[in-house]
């Protein structure tokens, strides 16, 4: 996914940075920078849930296991009380 939004915006790029906006590219740096802000609170988004997700397994993990049978515990990835995410 990651690698898919980079090529993409090569492509954007040659479609924002327009050569009736030279010298400076007001328009294609706007798109960059609001780009780059959405980037830093998807980011700043994820960083909050994922430490939000580490305390609710620390302080009650049986909860993430309750009313499952031994099949879906085994198939729980990283909703499972002993993965921690590393921040």
């Amino acid at each position: 996914m990651v690698m898919m939004c980079a090529n993409l915006g090569g492509a954007l790029a040659s479609q924002v940075y327009r050569q009736k906006d030279y010298p400076h590219y007001t328009y294609g740096h706007s798109i960059s920078l609001g780009f780059l802000i959405t980037a830093t609170f998807i980011s700043i988004a994820q960083l909050l849930i994922f430490k939000t997700l580490n305390k609710k397994k620390k302080e009650n993990p049986q909860s993430f296991l309750e009313g499952k049978t031994e099949e879906e515990i085994k198939n729980l990835g990283d909703l499972h009380p002993d993965f921690i995410y590393k921040l």
